[in-house]
């Protein structure tokens, strides 16, 4: 979690100064980002499989490699495309990573209580992540930006090393080699989201083209075809009625839409810091610092409120903060100011960040069976890996489409950004409260306070 939530902050931080090194317009260089998120959104399903079969610590094991290779060989790399080549192996290996660590923690802490400690635990460790990995980005991104890929790249090695003699082995399962990995679904799920991604910043530059309006077609049809393989097939990637689930499917609507709208936000507030008000990349970088903050102190108490307030309230409170959050950003733009504009801003986005993370992770796996951890794992990092991709694509697209206009183009984007962390908090309304019984603490929960 630490070294996803490191990958999307540093290279936030960086994005400015690859795309300055490297030449690349904006839509390029989006695909730093969203080659990543998007690979790791695709394959996370089949990650969650792998882990399920093959067992937890080996998925651990050959996802930290392959993340360590993926980082290593980006941070080598001296073009574009060897760049997003090797951004979309690092999210190959990260999917893999995500669903095993989740699941292990899922499995190996039982207890209603201790479970929430250990996601508590994770949610931190991913703020915390993310916080060192803005402050570390715009140290190393001064003196050269490849380290910011090549510092994670390594402790993705140190990482691989430890899991084998940390993470408990597996019981074996009996049924386990008689599993089948279901490749279509993973080729036609992956396909589809990185047709749909690239129909997105297409569309930024073709207009309404041949080009946008035929991949997205194909994107969508790529998609449809997944849904169909799942319904069909006897042992399928996605089992859809895992979504039925207690809050399984809600859960996993709000946090598309939560990353959609801060991961999207922050790529869109490193590059205001760095091209309109003149921002080095350690300024930036310790800049939004306050945000990642924020995030660390919330998350330490956002599990106690979602036990004793139900997660319905705490997640409309966090998606409502994050909007306000990032509609303060609106004020930075048209007073240039750090502590009226920014900061501000910075504390509400964190806050309500904080609050609306462990809500969808704790909804996402407090149902499901042992058995089908991996895949419930997977599902919700997919949610959030393409909310993020997506988010960041249409947002990218926004300011290309609008960089004749200056700064307007960065005020639509910060609103179309705040609608995402809306339409999240209409989420949790619309689906959470429907289920009465889970808008007030779990019976488990209560009895162990009891």
């Amino acid at each position: 979690m630490f070294l996803d939530a490191m990958n999307v902050s540093s290279l936030t931080i960086a994005l400015p100064a690859i795309q300055s090194d490297l030449g690349l317009d904006t839509n390029i260089a989006q695909w730093v980002l969203s080659g990543y998120t998007v690979a790791f959104g695709g394959l996370l399903l089949l990650g969650g499989r792998v882990t399920d079969v093959l067992g937890r610590r080996r998925t651990l094991v050959a996802g930290l490699a392959l993340l360590a290779v993926g980082s290593i060989g980006a941070g080598m790399s001296s073009g574009a495309v060897t760049l997003i080549v090797f951004r979309v192996v690092a999210g190959a290996g990260a999917a893999l990573v995500a669903p095993a660590s989740l699941s292990s923690l899922v499995t190996y802490f039982s207890s209603p209580r201790a479970r929430a400690r250990a996601i508590a635990a994770y949610s931190v460790t991913g703020a915390m992540g993310f916080g060192i990995g803005l402050a570390l980005s715009g140290v190393l991104t001064n003196i050269d930006w490849r380290l910011t890929l090549l510092v994670p790249g390594a402790l993705a090695l140190l990482a691989g090393g430890l899991t084998a003699f940390v993470v408990p082995a597996d019981a074996p399962y009996r049924d386990r080699i008689r599993r089948r990995f279901d490749i279509w679904g993973a080729t036609t799920a992956t396909a589809g989201l990185l047709l749909l991604v690239f129909a997105v910043t297409s569309f930024a530059t073709a207009g309404t083209g041949i080009l946008a309006l035929a991949t997205g077609v194909v994107g969508a049809a790529l998609l449809v075809l997944f849904v169909s393989i799942e319904r069909r097939g006897a042992d399928p990637l996605l089992p859809l009625p895992l979504l039925r689930v207690g809050i399984v499917g809600t859960a996993n609507v709000l946090a598309a839409f939560w990353a959609a709208a801060s991961i999207g936000w922050q790529f869109v507030a490193s590059l205001y810091l760095g091209s309109e008000l003149g921002f080095s990349p350690l300024h930036a970088g310790l800049a939004l610092l306050p945000l990642a903050v924020a995030i660390v102190v919330t998350q330490t108490v956002a599990v106690r409120l979602i036990a004793a307030r139900g997660p319905a309230l705490t997640g409309v409170l966090g998606m409502t903060l994050q909007a306000l959050g990032i509609a303060w950003f609106l004020v930075a733009i048209a007073t240039g100011s750090y502590l009226v504009g920014i900061l501000p801003g910075l504390l509400l986005h964190g806050i309500g960040n904080g609050l609306a993370f462990p809500t969808f992770f704790t909804g996402a796996t407090q149902d499901v069976p042992d058995d089908r951890q991996g895949i419930a794992s997977a599902l919700v990092n997919t949610s959030v890996q393409v909310g993020s991709g997506l988010g960041v694509a249409i947002l990218a697209a926004i300011l290309t489409s609008t960089a004749s206009i200056g700064v307007r183009g960065f005020v639509t984007a910060i609103v179309v950004a705040t609608l995402f962390s809306l339409a999240g908090a209409t989420t949790v309304l619309v689906g959470l409260r429907r289920r009465h019984n889970l808008t007030r603490p779990a019976a488990g929960v209560a009895s162990e306070r009891n």
